[in-house]
């Protein structure tokens, strides 16, 4: 349970709530946003991460105003911004929310560019496929990008590149911006899938709470405290197999609605939904878990990095017995 900086003073792990859903507007980020907004203003240091991200481009340039070109690259998704936003402790850091974000038109099916790594960190890399996917409307893809400043010209090229390859583009800038998350000291982590995927990485950390959203439908399966397998060279892995199989392993399912709602009362209905799946984890953990969640992290000596996995946690058995966490 516990990570280590580099003087192997301890330092707790953050609680991993996943929020995965079987396809693309299915209530994700507005369930993940809740608890999140809900966490941070009961006091409980809560940020989001977004492994894989992706976004419309002609969606793009609207929202250039919206971010600091000092802090962040500037092609991350609405939902990646969103989710960054609610939290005070990540507003502005984009791309270490989501560090690695596909650029998509006319369709999801068609990359028009990827990145991986932050701006922050230095570790940018452009990615373009080769051949590039037939366009519709080349010119206004062309306008996109150069609004952009996507580098699209020394873009690294990529056979066939789509949004499944993510998981396979650069796992090392995934776990940089995991570490650099770790030093705000979260008590909570929210990870959202992309899709209808698992937000899956190399070196992360003990899943504590899934959160599976396919509206009006919310379901939680909560203390699973299980590790899931990364397999190198992968592609991202479908939601749904994964919750089938926690049914199958005995955890027990917990449902709630978010029902359809005007936009305007979204956020509201949201709240409650998310107060009510923090019970279940609160019940789940019990009276020393929460205990744990509301003390305050021990601080690191200045200018240390956290040294994140250095001592991850061992998988806890689930309740078939199997101590080797969930397979992808």
């Amino acid at each position: 349970m516990r990570l280590t900086t580099g003087f192997s003073i301890p330092i707790r792990r953050p609680r991993i709530i996943w929020v995965v859903g079987d396809g693309t507007e299915a209530g994700k980020s507005t369930v993940a946003m809740a608890l999140i907004r809900l966490l941070n203003r009961n006091g409980v240091r809560t940020i989001p991460m977004k492994p894989y991200s992706a976004s419309q481009l002609t969606l793009l340039p609207d929202r250039l105003a919206i971010r600091d070109p000092a802090k962040t690259a500037p092609e991350v998704g609405g939902d990646a911004m969103r989710l960054s936003r609610t939290s005070p402790l990540t507003d502005g850091y984009f791309d270490l929310v989501a560090p690695i974000s596909f650029v998509c038109h006319p369709t999801f099916r068609t990359t028009v560019a990827a990145r991986s790594g932050s701006l922050l960190l230095g570790n940018m890399v452009y990615y373009r496929p080769e051949p590039a996917w037939p366009q519709p409307e080349p010119e206004i893809v062309a306008d996109a990008i150069g609004k952009l400043g996507v580098p699209l010209a020394s873009a690294r090229p990529w056979p066939g590149l789509n949004f499944r390859d993510a998981p396979r583009l650069d796992q090392a800038a995934v776990l940089a911006a995991y570490r650099w998350l770790l030093r705000l000291e979260p008590h909570t982590m929210v990870i959202e899938g992309a899709g209808a995927f698992l937000p899956a990485f190399d070196g992360m950390p003990t899943i504590d709470h899934v959160v599976h959203v396919q509206r009006p439908a919310v379901t939680v399966y909560a203390g699973l405290g299980a590790r899931l397998r990364f397999e190198p060279g992968r592609q991202l892995i479908p939601a749904a197999p994964f919750v089938d199989r926690l049914e199958a392993r005995g955890y027990r399912p917990t449902p709630f609605c978010l029902p359809p709602v005007a936009e305007a009362e979204l956020a509201g209905m949201a709240d409650g939904v998310a107060r009510d799946i923090l019970a279940v984890f609160d019940r789940a953990e019990g009276l020393r878990g929460r205990l744990e969640r509301l003390r305050p992290l021990r601080r690191r000596h200045r200018g240390q990095t956290t040294a994140a996995g250095a001592t991850a946690a061992a998988p806890t058995a689930g309740p078939s017995g199997a101590a080797d966490g969930l397979p992808p």
